[in-house]
């Protein structure tokens, strides 16, 4: 059977798992973990934005190998040079952002079979980060900004690597409703946002996609705690604004409210104490 009539992601947990019509998978001895993940849907002029792809995850590198009609090179990936992870979970739009070495490749999916294309990230994760430094010591767990929401609580679920992560400190801002008063009343909301940091990665999961509010979704942003340079709050335009900078010469920009002034200035101090306690050597 044509893998590109498939519409539900796959599990691969060996060579045997790999559909047929991609020939001879590479000759990986230490697979890890796999995943298929099927091609879009035919827009009105029967074109498709992505292919079916087959994900396959060693202790050392991720392949990304898409169906043969494609005519893509696949990729591989080293997880050491994996900078940053980006995850996009809107209702049955999904995406994997890779990011390492200044490329980067945006993979979609149908997230029909989300709960085995989320055990291949949790797995994903767990490979690249295994190896990174420990974050410094932190002072005991703290929580700045406010309580979760529902929502974000399962999208922090939903992210965390099963027990073997936990969060050691995080700033949250939930969305906000606010009404213009005009001749006509209207309702706009702002975009939620969670950043927190645990023993191995900082990790933003925002309601921001572009300059819209995605609703009924989020999207999740990773970087080893090696890779963070900087941390600061500060108002831009005249706006506060919590930055996260990069060694790679990427940054997260949070805008904020004037209600979170003080939690997002001592949550940026905390993380720049421990930024100074990282040893040198650490990325």
């Amino acid at each position: 059977m044509d893998s590109r009539d498939y519409i539900w992601a796959l599990a691969i947990h060996n060579a045997s798992d790999v559909p047929a019509d991609f020939g001879a998978p590479p000759a990986i001895s230490d697979l890890v973990a796999g995943v298929f993940l099927p091609q879009s849907e035919p827009d009105w002029l029967r074109r498709r934005a992505y292919p079916a792809r087959v994900l396959l995850l060693t202790h050392e590198a991720l392949w990304v190998i898409a169906h043969p009609r494609a005519k893509e090179q696949d990729l591989v990936i080293p997880l050491r040079d994996l900078e940053g992870l980006e995850c996009g979970r809107i209702l049955l739009i999904g995406w994997i952002g890779l990011r390492w070495g200044g490329l980067q490749r945006d993979l979609g999916y149908n997230r029909r079979g989300s709960q085995i294309a989320e055990r291949f990230l949790t797995r994903l994760k767990a490979s690249w980060l295994s190896e990174i430094h420990p974050a410094a010591e932190l002072p005991a767990r703290r929580d700045y900004g406010t309580a979760l929401t529902d929502k974000f609580a399962y999208a922090l679920e939903t992210e965390l690597i099963d027990n073997q992560e936990r969060p050691l400190i995080r700033f949250f801002h939930p969305s906000i409703r606010r009404v213009r008063r005009y001749w006509f009343g209207k309702e706009t909301r702002s975009a939620g946002d969670l950043i927190l940091l645990t023993e191995r990665r900082v990790l933003w999961i925002t309601e921001r996609r572009g300059v819209t509010r995605a609703a009924y979704g989020t999207i999740s942003y990773s970087a080893p705690f090696a890779a963070v340079a900087d941390v600061s709050y500060r108002r831009a335009e005249r706006e506060p604004e919590l930055s996260i900078y990069l060694r790679s010469g990427e940054s997260w920009r949070v805008p904020l409210d004037e209600g979170d002034e003080t939690d997002a200035q001592l949550f940026a101090d905390v993380i720049k104490e421990a930024l100074g306690r990282r040893p040198i050597n650490d990325f």
